[in-house]
């Protein structure tokens, strides 16, 4: 069988592989919140459940008195939903909690500290933690995670309070994001479409601005890029409030709609932070070679390899998370594993001789930006032949 004949059995059946993973994602039991509850209460405790609450209940001399109740509510995190059990006391304070299930990444989770977090707002009453009456470190490089853990506690406070005590939280507005960064997204790919598309003089110069600008803002300051995660969990269809992820679904948007639009792949060329840190790593080291043709296929396959298997399990078990394998984290934050730092490593080495390593042979964004050119290609086929049937 040709080459050509074999990509077309095996990209039609990695699609329904994955679409199978999503439909088995989609009809996955849910964690068995009552032994968890449990688990979390002395054994003299009985546990009940009770609408949107599990009720506590102590016994004494033959009678059974209210302990508390127990909560699960939600955040959005870095790799969409993150599940907390919140256990409060009879007067309504916060006893304790955990994390039942979310889809981070090990890196961000394990910087979260999410028990140190029930235990610091541990004593608090359901309004003051409803109303986010409380002031708590959010900590650098994990941020995202941490906050999915507090609006799920506010959320499960906000549900005793209305439940037990009457109390209803007032509505809370998510302020509007639009600001310098969100600006200098916007104005990146403008700059990309214009430049690659030869309307601006001098687009080499246009270029390193732009990647200068992507690499300190989306990388650096942001230190929000691109990632197989944050695809993952778009399939898993875990899409952000816009108001708390404008950046975010600017620069997802961007990404697809150029692409789209001229069949360029303006994101990765200027406007991707790691795709940046490559080039002015080649200024350095003069890198301008490719691989031979005769590696460089193989290598290519395996790429798409790694991103099928990494797409496949994160979607299949819910969790975005287990799909991120870049070393975007050690780059911008150094935040992350041994593997991440010896992938770094071997990326940086690699781009002082070879041009964009990572980008051309190993980035999973490129495997997507790849499929919409495709189903660009598609589309312009099939309405080409429509208008020439019609």
């Amino acid at each position: 069988m040709s080459g050509r004949k074999l990509n077309k059995l095996i990209y039609p059946l990695a699609l329904l592989a994955l679409i199978g993973a999503l439909f088995a994602a989609g009809n996955r039991l849910g964690p068995d919140v009552g032994s968890l509850v449990r688990s979390l209460v002395p054994d003299s405790v009985t546990v009940e459940k009770s609408g949107p609450l599990f009720d506590l209940y102590t016994h004494s001399g033959g009678l059974r008195r209210p302990a508390g109740w127990a909560a699960t509510a939600t955040g959005t995190g870095y790799g969409g939903p993150l599940l907390a059990l919140s256990v409060f006391d009879s007067a309504g304070v916060l006893a304790g909690g955990q994390v039942i299930s979310h889809g981070e990444t090990y890196v961000f989770y394990r910087l979260a500290k999410t028990g140190n977090i029930f235990e610091t707002l541990a004593g608090r009453r359901y309004d003051s933690l409803a109303r986010g009456d409380y002031r708590i470190e959010v900590l650098s490089g994990a941020s995202r995670t941490t906050r999915a853990v507090l609006e799920s506690i506010e959320r499960a406070a906000a549900v005793v309070g209305r439940e037990k005590f009457g109390y209803n939280r007032p509505a809370r507005k998510l302020p509007a994001e639009f600001g310098p960064t969100e600006l200098t997204v916007i104005i990146l790919f403008i700059v990309g479409v214009l430049a690659d598309g030869g309307r601006l003089p001098r687009e080499k110069l246009f270029r390193r601005a732009a990647q200068a600008a992507g690499l300190v803002v989306i990388g650096f300051w942001e230190n929000s890029p691109i990632t197989l995660a944050k695809l993952s969990a778009l399939l898993l269809g875990y899409f952000p409030h816009p108001a708390e992820s404008l950046f975010w679904y600017l620069l997802i948007g961007g990404f697809a709609l150029t692409i789209l639009a001229t069949g360029k792949n303006i994101h990765c060329r200027y406007v991707c932070p790691f795709g940046a840190l490559q080039s002015f790593l080649a200024l350095t080291g003069g890198a301008g070679r490719s691989l031979p043709a005769r590696v460089e296929k193989p290598v290519l396959a395996a790429r798409n390899l790694i991103v099928f298997l990494a797409l496949f399990f994160a979607l299949l078990l819910g969790k975005p998370g287990l799909a991120s394998y870049e070393p975007f984290g050690i780059a911008f934050s150094l935040n992350g594993t041994i593997a991440h730092w010896l992938l770094l490593v071997v990326m940086a080495v690699s781009a002082l001789v070879i041009r964009r390593p990572w980008c051309r042979y190993f980035c999973p964004v490129q495997v997507f930006a790849e499929a919409l050119n495709s189903l660009r290609a598609n589309v312009r086929i099939l309405w080409t032949a429509t208008r020439k049937t019609g």
